[in-house]
């Protein structure tokens, strides 16, 4: 169930005991959130990529 929560695919296998894969799930950041981080990561460099090119010109 956890692994499903944090969107792993019902396929995915997990090594280690109980306790450690637990821990692991934990540690995992789920899938949607990891790419909203992602593209907002993304337009804060593309605005500082613009920002440095209007700089340089």
């Amino acid at each position: 169930e956890l692994k499903k929560i944090m969107g792993f695919p019902e396929d995915y296998v997990l090594i280690g005991t109980q306790a450690d894969q637990k821990k692991f799930i934990g540690n995992a950041v789920e899938v949607t959130q990891a790419r909203k981080n992602t593209e907002a990561l993304c337009k804060v460099l593309k605005k500082l990529r613009l920002k440095k090119l209007k700089e340089i010109a």
